[in-house]
């Protein structure tokens, strides 16, 4: 042992740091006129508020950054794009227009999701038919078009949107639960007086958490806001408790309060289509976007390959279990050690025509994490406790 003495050990991660996470990459399209640094239509990577100020962005654009930093943390990878208030949401997701599509294929890929802002001028009559801008509405099925697209070319991505331009009326709303589009988000948080959503502010807490995490998980703690409003911009969290049941089962994001707790909080992380789609969660979306991506890095150098097959013509035992292993590893050290998957296992049937077709068919059985969602307690009394 020793001589007796005063000894010291450095601590670490005390003051609050962001560690930047490819997982959090984000893309947001913000309406803002061209400035002296930053052209319309133009992918640009930022790193937190100074680069967008160095780009001389102000106003709704800027605020929109501001709100994605202050969740996501200075330091965290965004790509933005700036595009006129005259453009239409659904302009910007068509695919054929190459607007949002640009944003994510000159990132490299890299952007995990996106979303669009646009602040409209005052002169933009929007058509509140189902409650919210019809825009929106039709964005979100060129915005699922584009992202499946997307995805087949080894880009998996999603999408959220704005619920602009709330009339305040529930039973107006479309019920997204009817709907296939489970690549897209729509959000009901917006602020005091304004019709927008903040989508920046949601980007941001996405790009702070782990894939698997739900928004509307109680124990990360409330959102950290002194207000929460939606976006027909008078309706708070506090006035529509009554409304937010029938809001939530229709299939939007939406701040609400919780009884019991301070601040507030998501309802949940629904995407526009039936439950009972497996990927009616955006955490689950961006679980398997993940897993596709890390198959995808795990197979690349096995593509024109050549290997042995046994006398049947069949992949040998050590081909496939050379395939297995090169997946499982690569899932189950990066996802299944952060917890992010339950389980993960790969399967190749041995019993392929590879010399007649070229292909061989792997299948990926990922098994998500469980989420408590509905906690039914059954309480009384009971006369023993045996």
């Amino acid at each position: 042992m020793p001589i007796s003495n005063v000894t010291f050990k450095t601590l670490n991660g005390s003051l609050g740091g962001v560690n930047p996470s490819a997982d959090g990459i984000a893309g947001l399209i913000l309406s803002h006129a061209a400035t002296s640094e930053l052209s319309l239509n133009t992918p640009k990577a930022i790193f937190g508020v100074k680069d967008a100020e160095a780009l001389k962005l102000s106003g709704f654009a800027l605020e929109e950054i501001k709100d994605f930093y202050s969740k996501a943390g200075d330091g965290q990878e965004v790509w933005i794009m700036i595009v006129s208030d005259a453009s239409l949401l659904a302009d910007i997701c068509n695919e054929g227009n190459d607007i949002a599509k640009k944003l994510i294929v000159n990132s490299g890929g890299r952007v995990r999701f996106w979303g669009a802002n646009i602040e409209k001028p005052d002169s933009y009559s929007a058509d509140q038919t189902e409650g919210i801008d019809k825009d929106v509405y039709n964005a979100m099925t060129n915005a699922q078009t584009l992202c499946d697209s997307l995805a087949a070319k080894y880009i998996p991505t999603r999408c959220i949107l704005p619920g602009r331009e709330w009339d305040g009326d529930v039973a107006k709303l479309r019920d997204l639960k009817q709907g296939t589009n489970n690549r897209v988000q729509i959000s009901l948080h917006g602020v005091n007086g304004g019709k927008e959503a903040r989508v920046g502010f949601l980007l941001g807490l996405y790009s702070s958490i782990a894939v698997q995490r739900n928004i509307g998980r109680v124990a990360s703690g409330d959102l950290g806001i002194n207000e929460a409003y939606l976006t027909d911009g008078a309706s708070t969290a506090e006035s529509i408790v009554g409304k937010a049941d029938t809001i939530h089962d229709k299939g939007y994001v939406l701040p609400i309060k919780r009884f019991g707790k301070a601040g507030y909080f998501y309802n949940d992380d629904p995407t526009a289509t039936s439950n009972a789609d497996d990927y009616s969660s955006f955490a689950r979306g961006r679980v398997i976007d993940k897993v596709e991506r890390t198959a995808y890095t795990a197979f690349l150098d096995f593509v024109n390959d050549d290997y042995a097959v046994d006398s049947k013509g069949n992949i040998t035992i050590g081909e496939l279990k050379r395939l297995q292993g090169k997946i499982d590893d690569a899932v189950n050290t990066t996802m299944g050690a952060a917890n992010e998957i339950s389980g993960f296992q790969s399967f190749v049937d041995p019993a392929q025509d590879v010399l007649g077709t070229g292909q061989t068919v792997v299948k990926l059985n990922t098994q998500p994490r469980a989420y408590h969602k509905n906690i039914v307690v059954e309480i009384g009394f009971a006369k023993t406790l045996e």
